[in-house]
């Protein structure tokens, strides 16, 4: 045995040889690799359970990027699933449609937003104010979608933190397993760290920015719900109006104020219908909404709002039509135009919310200031941790801090765009069940007002 002195380290400092020095070396690194390694495999344990989807990108896509048009085209699709170019407007991108540049292969967090399409029972919210739901909700973290949904991140933040403790331990030395001090092997190189007041006094700053990026989002989400329930409502009111004030002396005929009844019914559940697919994914929605309305509509009726161009705006011209031809006053008829002209507003509402994200210039500051901030903040927490063997203990400590701070950034972009999380699909079949039910309260069971097949109810809202 020998003493090696360091000028970091006053005094004797024990060496094993070479051999047990290499020794120590490697279990040290591994030990390390493996704390780094603590967090990201039991994410991807839990997230090789999902698979990934294709999107298919259509060749006017390409043909777009060569245009030399100042102004960028919209694309809609046409009868076969296909889009096509339609007129110029004066954005920057078409939001009611596929990216150009979109990934051919959708992430995790894309896939699992159809199933944070949450409708809450009497028994949920029994279930929410479980005073077990906290234990229940600490089990189930790594299977969150927001965890999984970073996992990459996280992974990132953990190789930066055994970075920082492996280079600082070759530069200061190490504790083996034994308790014995080894000598520095990078003896006289700067160690990686930073002061710590810079991110102190820079916090309050970043969690300004992170409060103004959720509550925006938040408030986007807010008003897409609130349209959505003024959808629901207004659907509602026209067919109530349409059943009460259906004349039977203008129209004795009981089977033709059914049969007026019952294209009002089918068409105002078109307009809720059309809208989700409008806001949804064409991969996701465009096959099932076809073959809904096919199965719900008459024939030309059907065909007519699939081949459509706006296919909101035509079911709202289908619900004028259906309201005109009731056997009514014109001032009753006027009542019921006023909650078609909202349906209208409404329509115009989702579209402004889907098309204009939150300011691009402040998402992207924000995240920016994020990342970085959260990156570097392992620098500045190497001496923090020197109560723990090696500060080996900064590394599943960055993992959590990161967890929490990226993922305030993370529910914020999931909010932003609301409608791939509200349970729109939801809301129009109970829409459809609801107004199909309106009409027959107002026959009598000599001439009753008649379902045909559908059966399948659901609950109601």
């Amino acid at each position: 045995m020998k003493l090696v002195h360091s000028q970091h380290h006053q005094g004797a400092i024990t060496s094993t040889g070479s051999l047990g020095l290499k020794f120590n070396l490697v279990v040290c690194s591994c030990l390390l690799l493996f704390s780094n390694a603590f967090l990201p495999p039991i994410i991807s344990l839990t997230r090789h359970q999902h698979r990934s989807l294709c999107v298919i990108e259509s060749d006017q896509h390409e043909e777009s990027k060569k245009s030399s048009k100042i102004y960028p085209k919209v694309y809609f699709e046409n009868n076969e699933g296909k889009e096509t170019n339609a007129v110029m407007i004066f954005t920057s991108k078409s939001s009611l449609n596929p990216d150009p540049g979109a990934p051919k292969k959708k992430t995790y967090g894309e896939e699992s937003r159809k199933f944070r399409r949450t409708v809450y029972t009497y028994k949920d919210w029994i279930k929410s104010r479980d005073p077990g739901r906290i234990y229940k909700k600490l089990g189930t973290t790594f299977e969150s979608g927001v965890v999984l949904g970073l996992a990459k991140e996280l992974a990132l933040l953990a190789m930066i933190s055994s970075g920082v403790v492996l280079w600082n331990v070759f530069v200061n030395g190490w504790v083996d397993f034994d308790g014995v001090r080894q000598a520095a092997i990078l003896d006289g190189f700067p160690e990686a760290r930073l002061p710590l007041e810079p991110f102190t006094l820079s916090s309050p700053a970043l969690a300004l920015l992170l409060v103004f990026r959720t509550n925006a989002s938040y408030n986007r989400w807010a008003e897409a719900r609130a349209k959505w329930g003024s959808i629901i409502n207004h659907t509602r009111n026209i067919v109530r109006m349409g059943e009460a004030w259906c004349d039977p002396k203008l129209e004795p005929n009981p089977y033709i104020r059914a049969e007026l009844l019952d294209n009002l019914s089918r068409a105002v559940w078109s307009f809720p219908r059309s809208l989700t697919r409008h806001l949804s994914d064409s991969e996701e929605d465009e096959e099932p909404f076809k073959q809904e309305v096919r199965e719900k509509l008459k024939p030309e009726r059907a065909e007519a709002l699939i081949a459509a161009r706006h296919r909101p705006c035509r079911s709202l011209h289908d619900i004028s039509f259906a309201a005109n031809a009731l056997p009514m006053p014109y001032l009753r008829r006027s009542q019921i135009d006023d909650s078609i002209t909202v349906l209208i507003d409404d329509c115009g509402a989702c579209e402004r919310i889907f098309g204009s994200p939150v300011p691009l210039v402040y998402t992207r500051h924000t995240a920016r200031f994020l990342y970085t901030w959260t990156l570097l903040l392992p620098f500045a927490l190497w001496p923090k941790f020197d109560y723990s063997w090696n500060h080996v203990g900064m590394i599943p400590a960055m993992s959590v801090i990161a967890l929490f701070m990226f993922g305030i950034e993370e529910l914020a972009t999931q909010l932003e765009e609301p409608f791939s999380v509200l349970p729109m699909q939801f809301f129009s079949d109970g829409i459809y069940l609801l107004t199909r039910e309106y009409p027959e309260w107002g026959f009598d069971e000599e001439f009753p007002f008649t379902y045909g097949n559908d059966d399948d109810w659901r609950q109601p809202f």
